[in-house]
């Protein structure tokens, strides 16, 4: 590595201040990653109302009040509060505005055809204050990072409007792409009426009056980085970059884990037996050596309505479940925390929580089929040595070194989300699996040997940066 760079990253989320998508968690562990390699990071997101500013305790910061903010015909007054992302030194700002504040979600909460309009406007909005947060800061930075589509509007300003701007002639613009955002067309009507450059916008026309966001990326900025595999990745220009996106191993290591009872490595994988015993004696549970301790995590409603297909199987297979699932799923409000004898329900558990459940389940069981999500999860629990059931519909859209990490591994398994039968007898053979002792204890440590640090990713974004 060359240099250590002055570095701002802009997203639309940031876990686990609100986090709807693996764009949220890799906004949230990247920059901590950075921070270490020596770089000097600040982060900004728009303040929505679900950020809860008690709990992550935001402040005021003075000289980002009332900053004043004016686009289409239109003023904006702003506010911009600061925290820092938990456990790390860095910075993050968040955009105060009633387009944000007054909403639920990261995104579309309007329903119609009016929603890619108002997303725009406050997109825009949250674009134009970040660099009027830059401004009243009086901080330059060397790259800034703009994190998805809802973040392709600060380039646009930059070389359009603000191209004779000296406090940004030195800056330099990356486009990162986390969720296959860059693939979006945006409406050539809303963009000009939310007041973007209409003489410009032409030149990055797609069909039929759409505005391409990889057209406005490769156009305008000076890198694109991929975090997913790409269809024409054999035909990436010279600063068109797949960078995979690994795992914090600075939070999840079960060898350095402050979050759990009893930290143990490869070398002494025996150890996690320990942190089993202690889950099954928070949860009330009975510790058997002999009966895996399962943790199933429900994400949303739609996974929820499979549980009852789900307890059946658990019965049936006499296993200890723990299911973990956030207070927005309704369908749990009115069951208690015993489902079953064997069955525990876990409604947003605390990160430590969390952690040690990590740590003390044998087999982790996932719901969901965003492939982002499933993938982070999955190669978190592979750390701990917990092996993973994921959906066979999630698999594809993995990383190409996670393909690799399946070939090679002994012990996971993969499900037909429409077919509770295979479920099932991936079920019955990781149990018959567990059941010889020794040869779990091998794939266990076979599993947690798998290096798939983020701070490869971290060296690989500091490379390009040099090159830069």
């Amino acid at each position: 590595m060359k240099g250590k760079y002055r570095i701002f990253y802009i997203t639309p989320e940031i876990a686990p201040f609100n986090s709807s998508s693996a764009n949220a968690t890799i906004s949230g562990t990247l920059p901590k990653i950075l921070k270490n390699l020596g770089h000097d990071i600040r982060v900004m997101m728009p303040k929505y109302g679900t950020v809860n500013e008690r709990k992550y305790v935001l402040r005021d910061v003075i000289r980002l009040r009332d900053m004043q903010v004016d686009f289409a015909d239109k003023c904006f007054s702003v506010n911009a509060k600061s925290a820092f992302l938990p456990d790390s030194k860095v910075q993050v700002y968040f955009l105060d505005h009633a387009l944000f504040s007054s909403r639920n979600g990261s995104y579309g909460d309007q329903p119609g055809n009016s929603a890619q309009l108002v997303e725009v406007e406050r997109f825009l909005l949250f674009n134009h204050g970040c660099l009027q947060t830059l401004r009243s800061l009086h901080w330059q930075p060397d790259f800034i990072l703009c994190n998805g589509w809802p973040a392709i509007f600060l380039p646009l300003i930059l070389r359009h409007q603000l191209v004779d701007d000296d406090f940004f002639k030195n800056t330099r613009i990356i486009f990162c792409d986390h969720n296959d955002s860059i693939q979006l067309e945006l409406s050539l009507e809303q963009m000009k009426n939310a007041g973007l450059p209409a003489e410009h916008l032409n030149d990055y026309l797609t069909s039929g009056e759409k505005v391409g966001v990889y057209n406005i990326a490769k156009s305008v900025c000076d890198a694109i980085i991929y975090s997913t595999r790409q269809p024409n990745e054999d035909q990436f220009g010279k600063f068109e970059q797949f960078i995979s996106h690994g795992i914090d191993y600075q939070d999840w290591n079960p060898a350095g884990d402050e979050k759990i009872a009893e930290k143990f490595s490869v070398e002494n994988s025996h150890l996690k037996i320990e942190n089993k015993k202690i889950v099954c004696d928070d949860f009330d549970l009975e510790f058997d050596t002999e009966i895996p301790l399962i943790s199933l995590l429900v994400d949303d409603e739609v996974q929820a309505q499979k549980l009852n297909d789900l307890i059946a199987i658990f019965k049936q297979l006499q296993m200890q479940v723990i299911v973990i699932s956030s207070s927005s799923v309704r369908t749990f409000e009115n069951m208690g925390k015993e489902i079953t004898d064997s069955i525990r329900l876990k409604v947003d558990p605390s990160a430590k929580v969390r952690h040690q459940i990590v740590a003390g389940t044998d087999i982790c069981l996932q719901l969901a089929e965003e492939s982002g999500i499933v993938e982070s999860r999955f190669l978190q629990n592979m750390k701990y040595g917990t092996i993973g059931i994921i959906p066979e519909s999630s698999i594809a859209g993995f990383k190409p070194e996670t393909h690799k990490i399946l070939e090679n591994l002994s012990l996971w398994g993969k499900y037909d989300l429409k077919a509770i039968q295979s479920l099932k007898n991936v079920l019955l053979r990781l149990c018959d699996d567990y059941r010889n002792h020794e040869k779990w204890q091998q794939n266990m440590q076979e599993a947690m040997k798998i290096d798939f640090s983020l701070m490869k990713s971290g060296e690989q974004y500091t490379e390009l940066f040099d090159s830069l």
